[in-house]
């Protein structure tokens, strides 16, 4: 059975109550470039808000804030989650990774980013954390929640696929591509260029569109029409234009 499907305001609401249960974790599925990330980052700064918490990325732990932390296990090897060995009394322990919350009164969400594009070996080496919250003699504290997101296989992101014992540790949902009503809301008030606004209302098909005949290029979608906007923010040469819009979605788009 296909998973539970959800928009970007859906998303945000199944994350914050998650993290008044406790004690769970939540993977969000889907396609590249919709916001995945930045949906995690805005809950963070939402259940800040709301508690009268200073938000902090990858700062300051206090009981004054709450974190978010952005982890890239794509980029990693086991043990690199594990922390380096050292010897004390004749014993093995281990100096943690500064990415892991040290202040047990701290508060905040935990990121995996790119988890099911990470090692095997990897994702097997966070199991202990996600399933037990801990890793060898490390305890996440009680305030914080894990958070993971991935693509959908029929992406070709060169997924691994998750081990059930990982994967049934989590509730899983995938975000829904958005409409062009709510990303032409949201792109309003975050200062996307409105010819680019204007455009996707007009050729709403652009709004993402992969191509796996030309999957090496760029190609559109959201995170694209915005990194699209800050380039061409400013350029009245329109040929300079073009080109930059073109090296974000594809020179046909």
């Amino acid at each position: 059975e296909p998973m539970e499907k959800v928009n970007h305001i859906q998303a945000i609401q199944h994350i914050k109550r998650a993290y008044e249960i406790g004690d769970v974790s939540v993977f969000l599925h889907g396609a590249v470039g919709i916001g995945k990330s930045q949906i995690v980052r805005e809950c963070a700064k939402q259940i800040a808000k709301e508690n009268k918490l200073e938000f902090s990325e990858n700062g300051k732990e206090d009981e004054k804030t709450f974190n978010f932390r952005d982890v890239r296990l794509a980029q990693m090897e086991s043990v690199d989650l594990r922390g380096v060995p050292k010897i004390e009394d004749g014993k093995t322990k281990w100096f943690v990774p500064d990415w892991l919350p040290q202040n047990p009164k701290s508060r905040g969400i935990l990121f995996f980013d790119e988890m099911n594009t990470a090692f095997v070996s990897v994702q097997n080496a966070s199991l202990e954390l996600v399933l037990d919250r801990r890793l060898g003699s490390y305890h996440l504290p009680e305030g914080w929640m894990i958070v993971s997101a991935g693509n959908r296989m029929e992406d070709r992101v060169h997924i691994s696929e998750m081990s059930t014992a990982l994967a049934s540790r989590f509730k899983h949902f995938e975000l829904q591509i958005p409409t062009i009503k709510d990303w032409s809301a949201w792109a309003m008030e975050h200062g996307i260029e409105p010819s680019i606004v204007g455009f996707l209302n007009f050729k709403q098909v652009y709004m993402h569109k992969f191509d796996e005949d030309n999957k090496d290029s760029s190609f559109p979608n959201p995170r694209a029409w915005e990194f699209a906007s800050k380039s061409i923010k400013g350029i009245s040469d329109e040929r300079f234009r073009e080109g930059e819009v073109a090296s974000c979605v594809g020179k046909g788009v």
